[in-house]
């Protein structure tokens, strides 16, 4: 009986704050602790082109710091093809260190042409895609081809959880507008 009445007041202490908890369990599990799924919220066409407007501000301004924020450090995957190197494919510890690397050394432009979203709200992700120029005036490099970009939203916060450059091809006239 005593065991009975400790369950009852221990539901009637853990009920209440359960309810306001929106996280997702899932059942069956066997360890003590459920294991917490994340949902994604729903992305608007709004929200997603400002957070690609300030995703191109960022890369722009080399603002490093907020750069690696915008990526979601758990899921995310990139592909590179640039011109004068081989197809590469990275996780999130391995992009980030690329991108210290190039906004150190290569100090790159993006312009943004076309952005379209190409899916939205499908499996709690939503697409992207546009046209990127990429340029170094510092290493006197252009490229451009086409980037589509998986985006997802948790806790009021957009992250990156997939980027491919598609293809690349040579982009010099955005050099010779500036002389080099």
């Amino acid at each position: 009986m005593m065991k009975q009445i400790l369950h009852a007041v221990f539901l009637i202490i853990l009920l209440p704050a359960c309810q306001n908890d929106s996280r997702t369990y899932t059942p069956g599990m066997t360890s003590r602790e459920p294991a917490i799924i994340e949902v994604d919220e729903m992305l608007t066409e709004s929200e997603i082109e400002a957070f690609m407007q300030r995703w191109l501000k960022v890369c722009n301004t080399h603002t490093y710091d907020t750069y690696i924020k915008m990526y979601d450090s758990e899921l995310f995957v990139g592909v590179k093809r640039p011109l004068k190197a081989k197809k590469s494919t990275y996780n999130y510890d391995g992009w980030i260190s690329n991108k210290r690397s190039e906004f150190k050394n290569y100090k790159p432009e993006i312009i943004m042409n076309s952005l379209k979203v190409t899916q939205l709200n499908k499996d709690g992700r939503s697409k992207v895609s546009f046209e990127q120029i990429w340029i170094s005036y510092e290493k006197n490099y252009a490229d451009k081809g086409e980037k589509i970009m998986t985006l997802r939203k948790i806790n009021g916060e957009i992250k990156i959880v997939y980027e491919e450059l598609l293809y690349s091809e040579p982009a010099d006239e955005y050099l010779e507008i500036h002389g080099c």
